[in-house]
């Protein structure tokens, strides 16, 4: 006596799809069978649903009966985190928007510091350095940058007054 497998992907990815396995696998009844989840470059394994529940990447089923079994992945996602060094001098726009979970992996993300009145940009520190204005960050890992802003110092520049002497401008 045999006894159907159908095992599926969701999404469907490279280690479990039509082309890689059939969509029914006759068993022998009462037979042990290994799966293994292998997740896609960009994806990561999450659990298995249908007749076979857990997070193992390798289990073993014993067929008794007709079994439908559900491999689940999900694209891997990392966060990005944006700081302004003590809180003043400015702010940063993050030009990307993220998903829920955050951005998917090999996501290019532009940053841009902003400086508020009476500062400027100085520099970025954490996963990136320079002054480059904007960046593009590429989340291959979780990421953090801090935006590094610096006073203006004011200067006043005049005319001199008829009374002086002197040519242009002339800082006081």
């Amino acid at each position: 006596m045999v006894a159907p497998l159908t095992p599926t992907a969701n999404p469907e990815v490279d280690s479990l799809t039509p082309d890689a396995y059939p969509l029914v696998m006759l068993v022998v009844h009462g037979e042990a069978f290994r799966l293994k989840a292998i997740a896609a470059p960009t994806y990561v394994f999450t659990g298995w649903e249908g007749d076979l529940t857990g997070n193992d990447t390798e289990v073993t089923l014993q067929v008794t009966h007709e079994k439908r079994v559900t491999a689940v992945f999900s694209l891997i996602t990392y966060p990005l985190a944006t700081t302004v060094e003590g809180g003043i001098g400015g702010s940063i726009l993050v030009q990307t928007v993220p998903t829920a979970d955050g951005y998917v992996i090999g996501t290019e993300v532009g940053v841009r510091a902003d400086a508020g009145e009476g500062y400027r940009f100085s520099h970025w520190s954490g996963d990136a350095s320079g002054s480059q204005n904007p960046l593009t960050i590429v989340l291959d890992s979780a990421r953090q940058v801090t935006a590094h802003f610096v006073a203006v110092s004011a200067s006043l520049w005049s005319w001199p007054s008829p009374r002086r002497s002197g040519r242009g401008w002339s800082r006081r």
